[in-house]
């Protein structure tokens, strides 16, 4: 009965006790029960008759108790007693009658019990009271009457004796019966119990075969997956077991399978918090992805930071992407669903096919890496075979791939942030804290005759200019000075806006003539710059420029930076429009520009920055 059903079974081994323990006892009661129902019935009747014996012995014990109260006290009311029990008798008497046909071995006691108690009410009582009635109480208390009375009394005892020496032969005769019957159910009784023990056993043995070793074999199996063992459930048939058996398999397959991806996650997630590039996530996704897909082949586009192009950052087999643009990235069926988007079979007439992937046959996977709303790439998996990609394995590609959106978006979003915590939001240069980590950092790498050179400048007369332009002007002066000021500095040198329309440039490795010279090119191409600011309006800036070396003129950042400030005042005091290095003499040109000449008094290194409008 392979194909039976644990219930089914169940229930049949419970039906066959059943029915074999019922069976062998129901024949036994059948056996017995005509002659316990004749028992039972005539059991009754016996006891019937005793108690109409007992009642016709209260009867006459209630006439000779009325006849004596009658002789003693002559009250009519003793003799109305004496007349009840009389007439009760004579009801016991047809009771006892029709009882006793059912014990014919009874009828002669009962009858000789009958006719003694008739005897001694005819030949006794009846002429006491007639004695008594006629006013002769002597003669009816005379001791001639009295002894035959008594004598009469005995007979009826001895008659009574008799039945009852004679009903309880009878109801020993019923019990003995009884025994008999009890013995013969016991017996029945006995070999029920063995049956059923018998087909309990064979059932236990049944079920033990077909549940209970299978379960156990579950059991077993279960303690080893617990234990670490890669063990599979084995079924061992179509019923309830068996299909237990193939649930957990899948379970286990299922467990071992998120294991394996949660393993494969873990180690890509942990890797991706250590890579810098979005190429190293792309790679670092492909990867993870080769290792839970097992593609054929496959490729991961990513975009870049002008958002025009997607680039090609890691491919499997023999798959060569190329670049594409944003526009052609968007036909992806991915990209355009927002979600993984699977083509189980390619040579489908009907089947969906992606146009950055030439694969024509096969299951082709299109995942789209999108974070924040935007999309930073996509990956393609291929696989030869039709179908290759199960429903389970899908969602561990999805969360890989979102992950993968998330830390390319991340690192992006991180990298503007820095640039607008370290970037003035105006002018594009570097903030001024940026400005002074950055020249922090580098003095303190500076070996024994490494040079450095600060800038310090200033807009000439900017408030007047606002004021005679408007603020939108000067907004538009300032980021038109920035773009000239980055234009005119070498590569490697670092400009940043200090604050208003103060302005610092560090030249690294710069000698003095070096810095003198961009400091002048600066000047010179700030002068001859020429700002349209609206139909028929132009308008032009100058600037004034303080120079400061290290390490000739200062010790640390603050001073050096003290220092190109002082120079800068001088350049202010002195006409603006011109630089002026810290330390030498300042001398006026005719082009505006500040020079040194003999004789004159040098400054002295101030103690404070100081800001000139």
């Amino acid at each position: 009965m392979p194909n039976l059903s644990i219930r089914t079974r169940l229930l049949m081994a419970l039906l066959l006790i059943i029915v074999v323990g019922g069976g062998i006892q129901g024949i036994g009661y059948f056996q017995s029960w005509s002659d316990l129902s004749a028992l039972q019935s005539r059991s009754a009747s016996l006891l019937e008759l005793r108690a109409v014996v007992r009642q016709l012995q209260d009867s006459i014990d209630a006439e000779h108790d009325g006849v004596t109260g009658y002789i003693l006290s002559r009250d009519p009311s003793a003799l109305s007693g004496y007349r009840d029990s009389v007439a009760r008798e004579a009801e016991l008497v047809g009771a006892s009658t029709a009882i006793v046909a059912t014990f014919p071995e009874a009828a002669s006691a009962l009858h000789g019990f009958r006719d003694a108690a008739s005897a001694y009410r005819i030949q006794f009582l009846d002429p006491t009271v007639a004695l008594v009635q006629a006013g002769n109480v002597d003669e009816a208390r005379s001791a001639p009457n009295l002894a035959a009375g008594d004598a009469m009394l005995q007979a009826v005892a001895d008659a009574r004796a008799a039945l009852d020496r004679q009903t309880s032969a009878l109801s020993e005769a019923a019990v003995d019966r009884m025994d008999r019957i009890v013995g013969d159910q016991a017996a029945t009784f006995l070999l029920a119990i063995l049956g059923s023990f018998l087909v309990v056993a064979g059932a236990i043995w049944y079920l033990s075969r077909s549940i209970v070793r299978p379960l156990r074999g579950l059991l077993s199996t279960a303690r080893l997956v617990e234990a670490g063992h890669d063990v599979p459930f084995h079924a061992g048939g179509d019923d309830e077991i068996g299909r237990l058996g193939q649930a957990l398999e899948r379970m286990r397959a299922g467990l071992y399978s998120q294991a394996t991806e949660g393993r494969v996650v873990n180690r890509y997630t942990e890797l991706t918090a250590f890579v810098e590039a979005d190429g190293d996530v792309a790679r670092a996704t492909l990867d993870a992805l080769q290792e839970l897909a097992g593609p054929d082949d496959g490729s991961i586009h990513i975009s870049n930071r002008s958002k025009d192009r997607a680039l090609p950052e890691g491919s499997i087999g023999e798959v060569v992407p190329e670049v594409v643009s944003l526009g052609h990235l968007s036909n992806c069926p991915g990209v355009r669903r927002s979600s993984l988007y699977v083509s189980d079979d390619l040579a489908e007439r009907l089947s969906v096919r992606c146009p950055l992937y030439g694969s024509s046959s096969g299951t082709l996977a299109c995942i789209p890496l999108i974070a924040l709303g935007e999309v930073v790439g996509v990956v393609h998996l291929h696989w030869t075979a039709v179908g290759a990609l199960p429903l389970d394995i899908r969602g561990a590609i999805t969360r890989v791939t979102e992950h993968a959106s998330l830390a390319i978006a991340n690192r992006r979003l991180m990298t503007a942030l820095q640039g607008m915590a370290t970037t003035d939001g105006r002018t594009g240069l570097a903030n001024s804290r940026s400005f002074d980590e950055t020249l922090e950092n580098r003095l303190t790498t500076l070996g024994a005759g490494d040079r450095l050179a600060v800038l310090m400048l200033d807009i000439d007369y900017f408030k007047a200019f606002n004021d005679r332009n408007g603020h939108p002007a000067g907004d538009q002066a300032l980021r038109t000075f920035a773009r000239v000021l980055q234009g005119a500095i070498r590569e490697g040198d670092i400009a940043a806006r200090y604050g208003g329309e103060e302005f610092v440039v560090m030249l690294p490795g710069a000698t003095a003539s070096d810095a003198l010279e961009v400091a002048e090119r600066i000047r010179s191409e700030v002068e001859a710059t020429t700002m349209d600011l609206s139909p028929g309006h132009r308008d032009q800036l100058t600037v004034s420029i303080g120079l400061a070396m290290w390490p000739t003129d200062a010790d640390d950042r603050v001073q050096l930076l003290q220092v190109a400030d002082a120079a800068l005042y001088r350049a202010k005091n002195n006409g603006r429009n011109r630089v002026v290095v810290a330390g030498e003499e300042f001398t006026e040109r005719a082009e505006g520009t500040a020079g040194t000449a003999p004789g004159a008094v040098p400054v002295p290194r101030p103690t404070a920055l100081r800001r000139a409008g």
